[in-house]
């Protein structure tokens, strides 16, 4: 609440599965907006009418070299190396007491909508697994229609990029949410590389139709 007279996040009220829910994002990439406190996790959080979280995707992360804590000299070691898929990022949230596919910003934008439709078995029933944990498994959503650059071929596809707690806003480790979903749902998961980050900055240098990569800090 001590956020929504900075004109800089929407507030947004949407009526899904008979139920009115607010929808929280930045508008402004303003530096000093990620100075507030839980301005970081206005990336399209979402609230029922109670006010409990009942979707959490990524919070704002940042580019190498960004600001202070993403130069190469505060980051870590160890940091996990993941692809970055050239998509649309998407989410369930259940609502109502079914399940509606969300992007960023809204319930019914042709990605969300879209996805809502082409959403097969498998990612349907993990997805309705994570929720009833009260977890936001988080996608990237790619098909021909909502093609951005590089092509991922002709067949709509889900992979999972993370899986977050709502309440907490904790992350599930890698290797615990591949355990999960690719053994027990068949689900794609992200995927990993064996690299460091100054193996990624030299590769970007040269490398041709790859979107990039994703630095993650190990959750243990």
């Amino acid at each position: 609440d001590h956020l929504r007279n900075d004109k800089r996040i929407r507030f947004a009220e949407e009526t899904v599965n008979g139920e009115t829910v607010t929808i929280t994002c930045y508008m402004v990439a303003d530096p000093s907006l990620w100075q507030i406190h839980l301005a970081n996790e206005c990336r399209g959080i979402v609230f029922n009418s109670k006010g409990d979280c009942i979707s959490r995707p990524f919070h704002k992360f940042f580019n190498v070299g960004e600001r202070e804590d993403t130069q190469l000299h505060n980051l870590q070691e160890l940091t996990e190396v993941l692809e970055k898929r050239d998509g649309s990022l998407i989410v369930p949230v259940l609502v109502g007491g079914q399940i509606a596919w969300k992007s960023k910003k809204s319930f019914y934008s042709d990605v969300a909508v879209e996805a809502g439709k082409n959403a097969p078995a498998n990612v349907h029933n993990y997805a309705s697994y994570c929720l009833l944990k009260d977890m936001t498994p988080v996608f990237e959503y790619t098909s021909d229609n909502n093609r951005v650059v590089s092509d991922y071929g002709s067949e709509s596809k889900f992979v999972l990029l993370a899986v977050r707690d709502n309440v907490t806003g904790d992350y599930i480790s890698y290797d615990q949410m591949s355990q999960v979903a690719v053994d027990l749902y068949g689900v794609e998961v992200i995927k990993k590389y064996d690299m460091t980050i100054q193996d990624c900055l030299e590769q970007a240098k040269t490398l041709e139709n790859f979107e990039g990569w994703c630095l993650r800090n190990p959750v243990t």
